[in-house]
C-alpha cells in the first residue's frame, strides 16, 4: 500500500473482520462501497457467515476490456443464502449524474468546514446572497476527479457479476439514487427499516420455536416418565399375579389328596374288609343298646 499498489483482498477482508469485532453487534456498521467485486464478496461473506460452496469457486474471466465488460459468473440466482450482513444496499447513479455532482462542487473559503453546496443539486440559500457571492468552486488538488472516472469504469467492470452474486442473498435491496438527496434518504431509510423489522421477526419466530421445541422436549419427557411409571405398575402386578397364582397352586397341592391307582382285586378284598368291620361294628352297637335296656329295667 505505501508502494501504491492496490491491496490483496484477503487482506482487506481481514482487515474489516477485524474492526468489525471490535465494533461489535449492538453499535452496527457500514461499509461504504465495499465490497466492490466478486472476490471481495465471496471473501466477507465466507469470513461472516460461513459461507463456502462450489457454486462460489473463482472462475477464469477473459481479458477485461471497456468495449466489452467481462462475462458475469454463472452463480445459482437462489435468493436464499444466509448473509453475514443486515442489507446490501446499492445506489445506482448513471456515469452522467455521476460526473455532474462531482463537478459542480461550491464551499465557503471563509468556513473550510462548513457544508458543501451544489450548483444543480444543492444550491446555496437564495435568501443569503452574502454566502453565494464568497461560494468557490472546489479545486481537484488531489486527483479525486481523475479518480472517480476509474471508479465508475471499474463498476461498470463488475457491475454484472456483482448483479449475479448479489442475486443469491435475499437482504439486496437497489435503489436509484439520481433524485434528491431528500428523496434518497428517505428510500435508504424505509429499506434500512424494512430490513430490521423483517430480522426481528425472523428472531422472534425463532425464538417461539425454540420455546415450542423446548414444551415439546418437556411433554415428551413427561410421557417417558409416566409410561415408565405404568410400566413399572404392569410389572408389579403381573408379579403379584404370579406370586397369587403360586400360592394358590400351593393351596390347592396341600388341599387335594393324592390319588393312588389300586388294582381291582386289591379294591375287592379291602371293600370286603370294610363290610366285615362295618357289620362286626353294627353287632356291638346293638349288644350295648340291649346292655343299657336291660340295666334300665332292673
Amino acid at each position: 500500500m505505501n508502494a501504491g499498489k492496490v491491496a490483496a483482498d484477503d487482506l482487506l477482508v481481514s482487515l474489516l473482520v477485524e474492526k468489525i469485532k471490535e465494533v461489535g453487534k449492538d453499535r452496527g456498521y457500514i461499509l461504504d462501497g465495499f465490497p466492490s467485486s466478486v472476490s471481495q464478496a465471496r471473501l466477507l461473506e465466507q469470513a461472516l457467515a460461513g459461507i463456502e460452496d462450489a457454486h462460489v469457486a473463482p472462475k477464469p474471466l477473459p481479458p477485461n476490456s471497456r468495449l466489452a465488460p467481462p462475462v458475469p459468473e454463472q452463480l445459482e440466482t437462489t435468493g436464499d443464502l444466509p448473509s453475514g450482513l443486515l442489507l446490501y444496499l446499492r445506489l445506482h447513479v448513471g456515469r452522467e449524474v455521476s460526473i455532474r455532482r462531482r463537478m459542480g462542487r461550491l464551499r465557503d473559503p471563509d468556513d473550510p468546514d462548513g457544508p458543501c453546496y451544489h450548483v444543480e443539486f444543492d444550491p446555496p440559500p437564495p435568501e443569503d446572497s452574502a454566502l453565494a457571492s464568497r461560494l468557490e468552486e472546489v479545486v481537484d488538488e488531489d486527483g479525486a476527479d481523475m479518480s472517480l472516472l476509474t471508479r465508475v469504469s471499474s463498476y461498470l467492470d463488475e457491475k454484472a457479476a456483482l448483479d449475479a452474486w448479489f442475486a443469491r442473498f435475499s437482504n439486496k435491496v437497489e435503489v436509484m439514487a439520481e433524485g434528491s438527496t431528500e428523496e434518497v434518504f428517505e428510500e435508504v431509510k424505509a429499506a434500512v427499516v424494512k430490513q430490521l423489522e423483517e430480522r426481528e421477526k425472523e428472531g422472534k419466530e425463532e425464538e417461539e420455536e425454540e420455546g415450542k421445541k423446548e414444551e415439546d422436549g418437556q411433554e415428551e419427557a413427561k410421557l417417558e416418565e409416566k409410561g415408565e411409571e405404568e410400566k413399572e405398575e404392569g410389572e408389579g402386578d403381573g408379579e403379584k399375579e404370579v406370586e397369587d397364582r403360586e400360592n394358590g397352586e400351593a393351596l390347592e397341592e396341600e388341599k387335594a389328596p393324592e390319588v393312588l391307582p389300586i388294582h381291582e382285586d386289591v379294591a375287592n378284598l379291602l371293600l370286603q374288609q370294610w363290610r366285615g368291620v362295618e357289620g362286626t361294628f353294627e353287632l356291638e352297637v346293638r349288644w350295648s343298646w340291649r346292655g343299657e335296656d336291660t340295666r334300665m329295667e332292673e
